[in-house]
This record gives structure tokens, sequence and C-alpha cells, in this order.
């Protein structure tokens, strides 16, 4: 995700596509949760927080330190 804006103009739209698709298919299953914010704003916020976690996992941070921030996120996702 960082070099994004150097892919191709193919790969560009074969990512942003699938990106797209994921969004909507989470949103689909929050939804079912029946949270008190919209379920499109938190699969927002789902993918945000995954990227970032895996531009820090591509940094060798370590397990504990994921996993920490992924219990805590999902402390987070449940009071919404």
């Amino acid at each position: 995700m960082r070099e994004f804006a150097i892919l191709p103009d193919e790969a560009y739209g074969v990512v942003t596509e699938n990106r797209a698709l994921l969004q909507r298919l989470l949103a689909m299953n929050i939804e079912a949760e029946k949270p008190k914010m919209a379920p499109s704003a938190i699969a927002e916020m789902v993918l945000s927080f995954f990227s970032g976690l895996c531009i820090e996992r591509n940094l060798k941070s370590g397990k504990a330190s994921s996993t920490r921030k992924i219990e805590s996120f999902m402390t987070a996702l449940r009071s919404l």
C-alpha cells in the first residue's frame, strides 16, 4: 500500500476493486452484529487498521506488540 501510487493503472484498478469488495463484505458481516455506528464506517476503520498493522509487521514489530494492538482494537470495535 505504501507504493500504491507507482503501480501500473491495471494493477491499481485490480487492487482498488478488491479492496472495495473486501470493504463491502466486511460491512455486511459487521451489519449482522447490529452496531451503533454505520457498518461501512466500521469496515473502513478495520481496513485502515489492517493496512497499518501490515506495514508495522514489515518493519519487524514484535508478535506480542501486534497481538496487543489487535486485542485493543477488537475491544474498541465491540463498543461500536
